[in-house]
């Protein structure tokens, strides 16, 4: 597979940082200043809006060296990747894989939130019963509530929207990166059956 480059994108390499950094990949995905996540078999990247915020997580990642082989940090306007990271186009964006290998696939990034127009007045139990079989326990308030199946975990938050109609945010927390595929699938399905389900919902 191959990693997304937006921005600035910090991409390290999986075994020599998580093997350096105390608590692996896992305690670097509880960090508080991470913003997206995505990740293949070789490499990590995390994605920021600037280089401050950027150089905020090569600093913790240094694990108190000068310098910490296998972390780059690359601009998608000019990226100037190191011998160790190819950069190319996949269909269409700007990607980044270990040199050597194959890129592949697009990896899919965690954190970001994918955002849904629902008409005007739906309520929250309207789409917990139109999501059906795909969840089968909420906790939480009606506005911000985590959607439950088995070992799968989303985020979900609704709120009202200028014009009246409502917005539906769906997301997988970095934390969970160990269960992305089962949280990919289940905010696929939830999305799915309310598609089926409800009548007269812009999805956008």
């Amino acid at each position: 597979m191959a990693i997304p480059i937006e921005f600035a994108s910090v991409v390290f390499q999986r075994a020599l940082v998580g093997a350096a950094f105390d608590g692996g990949l896992d305690a670097i995905a509880q960090l508080e200043l991470l913003s997206n996540w995505a990740e293949d078999e070789y490499l990590v990247r995390v994605g920021f809006m600037s280089t401050r915020e950027a150089s905020m997580l090569v600093d913790s990642l240094s694990c108190g060296l000068e310098e910490q082989p296998g972390v780059a940090v690359l601009l998608s306007h000019d990226p100037k990747p190191p011998e160790w990271l190819a950069v190319g186009e996949i269909d269409g964006f700007l990607a980044g894989w270990l040199a050597g290998t194959e890129p592949g696939a697009l990896a899919s990034p965690i954190g970001v939130s994918h955002l849904y127009v629902l008409r005007a007045g739906t309520a929250w139990e309207q789409l917990i019963e139109a999501a059906g079989s795909s969840v089968t326990a909420v906790t939480g308030t009606n506005e911000s509530s985590t959607l439950i199946r088995g070992d799968a975990r989303v985020e979900a938050w609704l709120a009202d929207r200028y014009d009246g109609k409502m917005i539906l945010m769906l997301a997988q927390e970095i934390r969970r990166r160990r269960w992305f595929k089962e949280d990919g699938e289940l905010m696929r399905d939830i999305v799915a059956s309310a598609k089926t389900s409800l009548d007269g919902v812009v999805w956008e």
